[in-house]
Protein backbone atom coordinates (compact mmCIF):
# COMPACT_ATOMS: atom_id res chain seq x y z
CA UNK A 1 0.00 0.00 0.00
CA UNK A 2 2.90 2.68 0.73
CA UNK A 3 4.58 2.01 -2.47
CA UNK A 4 1.30 2.63 -4.55
CA UNK A 5 0.84 5.94 -2.52
CA UNK A 6 4.46 6.94 -2.56
CA UNK A 7 4.09 6.61 -6.60
CA UNK A 8 0.76 8.23 -6.78
CA UNK A 9 1.94 11.51 -8.47
CA UNK A 10 3.38 8.89 -11.02
CA UNK A 11 0.13 7.26 -11.71
CA UNK A 12 -3.76 7.80 -11.14
CA UNK A 13 -6.72 6.59 -12.23
CA UNK A 14 -10.32 8.47 -12.85
CA UNK A 15 -13.38 6.58 -13.06
CA UNK A 16 -16.49 7.47 -14.37
CA UNK A 17 -19.81 5.95 -14.24
CA UNK A 18 -22.74 6.76 -16.50
CA UNK A 19 -25.25 3.99 -16.50
CA UNK A 20 -23.57 0.37 -16.92
CA UNK A 21 -20.24 1.70 -18.41
CA UNK A 22 -17.07 2.16 -16.04
CA UNK A 23 -14.55 4.13 -17.41
CA UNK A 24 -11.30 4.58 -16.01
CA UNK A 25 -8.37 6.97 -17.18
CA UNK A 26 -4.71 5.76 -16.17
CA UNK A 27 -2.18 8.76 -16.59
CA UNK A 28 1.69 8.35 -16.11
CA UNK A 29 4.48 10.54 -15.79
CA UNK A 30 7.00 9.41 -18.32
CA UNK A 31 9.55 12.46 -18.27
CA UNK A 32 13.36 12.15 -17.39
CA UNK A 33 12.79 11.67 -13.75
CA UNK A 34 11.22 8.27 -14.10
CA UNK A 35 14.56 7.34 -14.84
CA UNK A 36 15.70 7.87 -10.90
CA UNK A 37 16.62 4.72 -8.76
CA UNK A 38 13.47 3.63 -6.15
CA UNK A 39 14.49 0.79 -4.29
CA UNK A 40 16.74 -0.88 -6.66
CA UNK A 41 14.65 0.26 -9.97
CA UNK A 42 13.86 3.20 -11.91
CA UNK A 43 10.91 5.02 -11.01
CA UNK A 44 9.02 4.18 -14.30
CA UNK A 45 9.77 0.15 -13.76
CA UNK A 46 8.07 0.59 -10.28
CA UNK A 47 5.21 2.93 -12.05
CA UNK A 48 4.67 0.20 -14.71
CA UNK A 49 4.76 -2.63 -12.02
CA UNK A 50 1.67 -0.95 -10.32
CA UNK A 51 -0.03 -0.01 -13.51
CA UNK A 52 0.14 -3.43 -14.49
CA UNK A 53 -0.94 -5.12 -11.13
CA UNK A 54 -4.16 -2.06 -11.17
CA UNK A 55 -4.86 -3.10 -14.73
CA UNK A 56 -4.71 -7.07 -14.26
CA UNK A 57 -7.27 -6.58 -11.47
CA UNK A 58 -9.84 -5.23 -13.05
CA UNK A 59 -10.29 -7.56 -15.73
CA UNK A 60 -13.16 -9.33 -15.30
CA UNK A 61 -15.68 -6.28 -14.88
CA UNK A 62 -18.43 -5.96 -17.31
CA UNK A 63 -18.57 -3.01 -20.04
CA UNK A 64 -15.08 -1.64 -18.76
CA UNK A 65 -13.28 1.04 -20.74
CA UNK A 66 -9.80 1.94 -19.88
CA UNK A 67 -7.32 4.34 -21.58
CA UNK A 68 -4.02 5.39 -20.84
CA UNK A 69 -2.49 9.27 -21.11
CA UNK A 70 1.26 10.07 -21.07
CA UNK A 71 3.00 13.24 -20.31
CA UNK A 72 6.62 14.34 -20.14
CA UNK A 73 7.58 12.27 -22.70
CA UNK A 74 7.42 14.39 -26.13
CA UNK A 75 8.46 18.21 -26.24
CA UNK A 76 11.44 20.13 -24.27
CA UNK A 77 10.97 23.32 -22.69
CA UNK A 78 14.17 25.40 -23.57
CA UNK A 79 15.61 22.59 -24.63
CA UNK A 80 16.29 21.98 -21.15
CA UNK A 81 13.55 19.46 -19.34
CA UNK A 82 10.68 17.79 -20.75
CA UNK A 83 7.33 19.54 -21.09
CA UNK A 84 4.84 18.09 -18.48
CA UNK A 85 2.10 19.63 -19.99
CA UNK A 86 2.66 18.20 -23.02
CA UNK A 87 0.31 15.03 -23.35
CA UNK A 88 -0.68 12.18 -25.16
CA UNK A 89 -3.49 9.87 -25.14
CA UNK A 90 -1.74 7.04 -26.02
CA UNK A 91 -4.42 4.26 -25.76
CA UNK A 92 -7.58 5.94 -26.26
CA UNK A 93 -10.94 4.01 -24.32
CA UNK A 94 -11.65 0.68 -25.16
CA UNK A 95 -12.89 -2.38 -24.02
CA UNK A 96 -9.98 -4.52 -24.63
CA UNK A 97 -7.45 -2.78 -24.39
CA UNK A 98 -5.99 -3.83 -21.11
CA UNK A 99 -3.07 -6.24 -23.16
CA UNK A 100 -2.23 -2.87 -25.33
CA UNK A 101 -1.49 -1.06 -22.15
CA UNK A 102 0.41 -3.68 -20.74
CA UNK A 103 2.75 -3.96 -23.94
CA UNK A 104 6.26 -4.24 -22.95
CA UNK A 105 7.52 -3.22 -25.67
CA UNK A 106 8.08 0.57 -26.64
CA UNK A 107 7.42 2.39 -29.80
CA UNK A 108 3.43 2.55 -31.03
CA UNK A 109 2.30 -0.40 -33.10
CA UNK A 110 0.75 0.89 -36.63
CA UNK A 111 -1.36 -1.59 -38.00
CA UNK A 112 -2.34 -1.07 -41.79
CA UNK A 113 -5.16 -2.86 -43.96
CA UNK A 114 -4.49 -3.35 -47.32
CA UNK A 115 -6.74 -3.34 -49.90
CA UNK A 116 -7.23 -6.74 -51.84
CA UNK A 117 -5.03 -5.74 -55.02
CA UNK A 118 -2.05 -5.14 -53.08
CA UNK A 119 -1.55 -8.37 -50.97
CA UNK A 120 1.92 -7.83 -52.59
CA UNK A 121 2.87 -6.34 -49.62
CA UNK A 122 2.36 -8.99 -47.52
CA UNK A 123 5.39 -11.16 -49.05
CA UNK A 124 8.40 -10.37 -46.54
CA UNK A 125 10.56 -10.52 -49.90
CA UNK A 126 8.86 -7.52 -51.07
CA UNK A 127 8.87 -5.76 -48.20
CA UNK A 128 12.52 -6.32 -47.44
CA UNK A 129 13.10 -5.27 -51.00
CA UNK A 130 11.43 -1.85 -50.52
CA UNK A 131 13.00 -0.93 -46.55
CA UNK A 132 16.79 -1.67 -48.57
CA UNK A 133 15.95 0.49 -51.41
CA UNK A 134 14.07 3.10 -49.28
CA UNK A 135 15.43 2.77 -45.67
CA UNK A 136 19.33 1.49 -46.32
CA UNK A 137 21.71 4.46 -44.30
CA UNK A 138 18.76 5.64 -41.60
CA UNK A 139 20.60 5.23 -38.36
CA UNK A 140 17.54 3.58 -36.61
CA UNK A 141 17.38 0.02 -37.66
CA UNK A 142 14.68 -1.25 -39.26
CA UNK A 143 13.56 -4.98 -38.17
CA UNK A 144 11.15 -8.46 -38.93
CA UNK A 145 10.56 -11.40 -38.04
CA UNK A 146 12.69 -14.24 -39.94
CA UNK A 147 10.83 -16.31 -41.85
CA UNK A 148 11.61 -20.34 -42.94
CA UNK A 149 10.12 -22.37 -45.89
CA UNK A 150 8.96 -25.89 -44.24
CA UNK A 151 6.57 -28.16 -46.38
CA UNK A 152 6.05 -25.43 -48.83
CA UNK A 153 4.93 -22.71 -46.42
CA UNK A 154 6.34 -19.84 -45.54
CA UNK A 155 6.40 -19.93 -41.53
CA UNK A 156 7.24 -16.65 -39.72
CA UNK A 157 9.93 -17.08 -36.82
CA UNK A 158 10.11 -15.75 -33.43
CA UNK A 159 13.58 -14.18 -34.38
CA UNK A 160 14.31 -10.48 -35.70
CA UNK A 161 16.63 -9.25 -38.44
CA UNK A 162 17.56 -6.15 -39.18
CA UNK A 163 16.85 -5.63 -42.68
CA UNK A 164 18.13 -2.04 -43.26
CA UNK A 165 22.38 -1.37 -43.16
CA UNK A 166 22.46 1.55 -40.46
CA UNK A 167 25.39 2.57 -41.76
CA UNK A 168 26.18 5.35 -44.44
CA UNK A 169 28.15 3.74 -47.57
CA UNK A 170 30.44 6.64 -47.32
CA UNK A 171 31.52 6.07 -43.55
CA UNK A 172 32.29 2.49 -43.93
CA UNK A 173 35.05 1.23 -45.54
CA UNK A 174 35.59 0.02 -49.29
CA UNK A 175 36.75 -3.46 -48.32
CA UNK A 176 33.80 -4.33 -47.08
CA UNK A 177 31.03 -2.75 -49.84
CA UNK A 178 30.46 -5.08 -52.33
CA UNK A 179 29.86 -4.69 -55.62
CA UNK A 180 25.91 -4.74 -55.74
CA UNK A 181 25.64 -2.68 -52.44
CA UNK A 182 26.96 0.51 -54.78
CA UNK A 183 25.10 -0.50 -57.42
CA UNK A 184 21.93 -0.36 -55.28
CA UNK A 185 22.96 2.69 -53.80
CA UNK A 186 23.65 4.62 -57.15
CA UNK A 187 20.45 3.54 -58.19
CA UNK A 188 18.73 4.94 -54.86
CA UNK A 189 19.90 8.57 -55.62
CA UNK A 190 19.63 8.61 -59.32
CA UNK A 191 16.48 6.44 -59.81
CA UNK A 192 18.51 4.96 -62.69
CA UNK A 193 17.33 1.15 -63.85
CA UNK A 194 20.84 0.47 -65.12
CA UNK A 195 23.63 -0.44 -62.81
CA UNK A 196 26.57 2.29 -63.00
CA UNK A 197 29.46 1.61 -66.14
CA UNK A 198 31.79 2.41 -63.48
CA UNK A 199 32.27 3.73 -59.61
CA UNK A 200 35.29 5.12 -57.60
CA UNK A 201 35.50 5.32 -53.36
CA UNK A 202 38.22 7.18 -52.37
CA UNK A 203 39.27 8.49 -48.78
CA UNK A 204 41.52 11.65 -48.32
CA UNK A 205 43.24 11.80 -44.69
CA UNK A 206 45.55 15.17 -44.01
CA UNK A 207 44.71 18.45 -42.75
CA UNK A 208 41.56 18.52 -45.13
CA UNK A 209 39.80 15.06 -44.60
CA UNK A 210 37.22 13.70 -47.27
CA UNK A 211 35.67 10.80 -48.70
CA UNK A 212 34.43 10.70 -52.12
CA UNK A 213 31.99 8.74 -54.41
CA UNK A 214 32.03 9.15 -57.91
CA UNK A 215 29.51 7.19 -60.10
CA UNK A 216 29.75 6.84 -63.97
CA UNK A 217 26.15 6.10 -65.63
CA UNK A 218 25.84 3.81 -68.37
CA UNK A 219 26.49 5.25 -72.16
CA UNK A 220 23.00 6.67 -73.54
CA UNK A 221 21.76 4.37 -75.58
CA UNK A 222 20.59 6.88 -78.69
CA UNK A 223 18.74 3.70 -80.69
CA UNK A 224 16.10 3.29 -77.87
CA UNK A 225 15.06 7.19 -77.24
CA UNK A 226 12.60 8.88 -79.81
CA UNK A 227 12.75 12.67 -79.50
Amino acid sequence: MYKFLSFLFILTSLASYSQKKTRILFILDASNSMNLKWDNQTRMESAKEILNESIEDLRGIPDLEIALRVYGHQSMVNNTFQDCNDTKLEVPFGKNTIDEIKKDTRGTTVILKLKDEEHEFLDSWRLQSIIRKYSDHISIPIQMYKTDMKKEEMVKLTELETINNTNAIWTRNKSDIKKKEYEEFYKSLSYDADAPLAYYHNRVEGKTEYTSLLFIPTLFDNSKTSL
